[in-house]
């Protein structure tokens, strides 16, 4: 009986953790990248959205 908790090299006894292939990248999955605004020439409705989108 051990008292000192799962046996650390149990890990390798799980396949995925060792896998040669990693899961396939999925782009979609990524925010839109930020992009330069010009504070100055956005209408109050433009200014309102990206403010908001700042907040998320």
């Amino acid at each position: 009986m051990s008292t000192h908790g799962p046996d650390p090299d149990d890990q390798y006894d799980d396949p995925g953790i060792l896998d040669d292939q990693p899961d396939m990248f999925n782009a979609d999955a990524l925010p839109e990248p930020p992009h330069p605004i010009n504070w100055n020439l956005l209408s109050a409705q433009d200014l309102e959205a990206e403010l908001l989108e700042l907040n998320w």
